[in-house]
């Protein structure tokens, strides 16, 4: 399984898109990542960076904010941590 901050369409986009054979779930608004304290404000430089390559996460994930979880596998207990 994987979580994406995408919205629920760009999640389900990008699942098809890459033929993906699990679930690829949406955390549009980084509640999951906050919780397990992954979630972080994109900085202004790397902001910047991906605005010249027209690349605007907050539209992408339907927010009005730049935030995303740390890229990484975790591994999951059963009391929930990482």
């Amino acid at each position: 399984m994987a979580v994406s901050p995408q919205t629920p369409t760009n999640t389900l986009s990008q699942k098809e898109k890459e033929e993906l054979d699990f679930e690829l779930l949406s955390d549009q608004r980084g509640e999951t990542a906050a919780d397990y304290e992954v979630l972080f404000e994109v900085p202004a430089a790397v902001k910047e960076v991906y605005q010249g390559f027209e690349l605007d996460i907050a539209e992408y994930n339907g927010l009005d904010e730049w935030i995303l979880p740390v890229p990484a596998v975790y591994i999951i207990n059963q009391e929930g941590k990482i």
